[in-house]
């Protein structure tokens, strides 16, 4: 782990690393019975540095310093149409996040024109290791009603525009498989979005692959609200406190 380094230097200086603190979380009930949550993915991006991709027109992406986070821009450009848009992910060093300390995930459209077919920024997870993978389904058998005590957690702030919010699997063609969660929109007040896996959209499609592809890995995209003419250069989204939570054991009958 990166940390290693770091953690032997602050024996010997007799101080501690700095680490990512996981802040706690409350039971799940779930109708009768009532199971310990499991964070199964956190993380508040106090390890950036300023590194960032930069994506034009969705072509070979540029990388400049050393991420510590699996993201990426993604963007198709309408064929028919033309356009054009470049887009950044920066591990953003210097913008305080809502707990007042610096390191957010910045999403910025650095310039556009023309028709975008679809565009936006993916969030694999950590390079430490901490991809998001949720061990309450891995060995599939996830029944409807565990999605209810599931849930996605993240806070987020912008300019005004609205961005689609899905949960997809890590694979080729992860779009028909999204969980759905439809829009938000970012102020410029930090807000939180949390919402229970069962209240996105595409459910059926979303927990039948839970169960036959049982995916190692996932991704949270947030990607265009609407015709790419909303959005302008230097529309930002900030993101911060992602958190994936699952109910612990649910102790009933499966038959």
């Amino acid at each position: 782990m990166r940390y290693a380094p770091l953690f032997l230097l602050c024996l010997a200086l007799g101080c501690s690393p700095v680490e990512k603190t996981v802040p706690p979380v409350k039971p799940v009930q779930m109708g009768q019975d009532v199971v310990e949550a499991t964070t199964e993915h956190f993380d508040d991006f106090k390890d950036s540095a300023g590194a960032h991709k930069l994506q034009d027109d969705g072509q070979e992406e540029e990388v400049i310093g050393e991420l510590n986070n699996l993201v990426y821009p993604y963007v198709q450009v309408s064929e028919s149409e033309g356009g054009g848009v470049r887009l950044k992910v920066l591990e953003d060093d210097q913008t305080p996040g809502p707990d007042g300390e610096a390191g957010v995930l910045r999403f910025a459209i650095e310039s556009i024109s023309g028709t975008i077919d679809h565009f936006g920024a993916v969030y694999v997870g950590n390079n430490d290791g901490s991809e998001i993978r949720i061990h309450a389904w891995t060995n599939g058998g996830v029944r409807r009603e565990e999605l209810d005590g599931a849930v996605l957690e993240f806070k987020y702030k912008g300019n005004g525009r609205g961005y689609n919010v899905r949960l997809e699997p890590e694979i080729e063609e992860s779009w028909p498989l999204r969980a759905d969660f439809g829009a938000i929109t970012a102020t410029d007040e930090w807000q939180v979005f949390t919402k229970p896996i069962s209240a996105a959209d595409n459910l059926d499609a979303f927990l039948e692959m839970l169960n036959t592809v049982k995916p190692e890995r996932f991704k949270i995209v947030w990607g265009q609200e609407g015709p790419s003419s909303n959005y302008q250069a230097g529309d930002t989204l900030l993101i911060d406190d992602i958190r994936i939570v699952t109910p612990g054991k649910i102790e009933t009958d499966r038959d």
